[in-house]
């Protein structure tokens, strides 16, 4: 269950990290009881709160493979040359990032 919450998140990452800078769009939020108004980018805030999750839940040897190949895009071949691992535990290691 959360391999399938964290492939429908980097979806929307991806989805949100491809998009043109351009066609970002700005959004009005009203926030708290007080109705103060505030101005947000949603998607760029979401692409940040994926990264910066990450990077508080995994230790530093898990944020380098998902640096390498889920933010930077590199496949598992890439991955395990530059990190110096065998095809085993990058999948291995892979799978634990995903379930947590």
């Amino acid at each position: 269950m959360l391999r399938a919450i964290f492939r429908a998140c980097y979806a929307r990452f991806r989805h949100c990290a491809e998009k043109e800078k351009r066609m970002s769009r700005t959004s009005l939020q009203l926030t708290g009881k007080v109705r103060k108004n505030t101005w947000g980018r949603k998607d760029e805030e979401y692409v940040a709160d994926f990264c910066l999750v990450s990077r508080r839940s995994l230790t530093e040897s898990e944020h380098r493979i998902f640096r390498y190949h889920y933010l930077l895009g590199a496949d598992w071949r890439l991955c395990c040359r530059k990190l110096g691992m065998d095809r085993g535990t990058f999948f291995h290691t892979i799978y634990r990032i995903q379930a947590k």
